[in-house]
């Protein structure tokens, strides 16, 4: 590597990093899902999961008769969260949610198939083919904020 400018990073690799710093009690609330990050911007689970709803009614006929008839109760915002923490790093791969979209009979493959492309969680940041990384700080100014990410190659 060579240096062009001091204080900044730079490589000609193919390589992909991707950096985000945000203050610690953000960052708290991603962990728990109750932030999402939605391509640059960590947003408010609730507001994803309006968007998923709306998604899943204009998709009922993909549904099973049992889960177009249940999923208005048994995807509360609160079980969207706990279904949002058992993704792994591929379940919101958009390959997935294009096989998860043509039977979707329970709120696991719902809100796969229903997710934005651009929304992911702490958990599934990066995928299968990056490193991650999170990283606390206190400021000198004593504020505390984290800086995570991904890194790597995935060629």
């Amino acid at each position: 590597m060579k240096t062009i400018r001091n204080g900044v990073f730079e490589t000609n690799s193919s390589s992909t990093h991707c950096i985000t710093i945000v203050d610690e009690d953000d960052f708290e609330k991603f962990e728990k899902c109750e932030m999402l990050l939605d391509y640059e911007t960590l947003v408010p689970t609730e507001d994803v999961y309006k968007d998923v709803m709306e998604q899943l009614s204009e998709w009922e006929e993909y549904m099973t008769d049992e889960y177009r008839n249940t999923y208005k109760d048994s995807l509360t915002l609160e079980q969207f969260k706990e279904v949002l923490k058992k993704f792994s790093d591929n379940d919101l791969d958009y390959g997935y949610r294009e096989d998860a979209r043509e039977e979707i009979d329970d709120d696991f493959t719902a809100v796969k198939a229903a997710l934005s492309e651009d929304v992911t969680t702490l958990k599934c940041m990066g995928g299968e083919c990056y490193e991650t990384f999170v990283d606390r700080h206190t400021t000198k100014h004593g504020d505390k904020v984290v800086a995570f990410g991904y890194y790597g190659y995935a060629g």
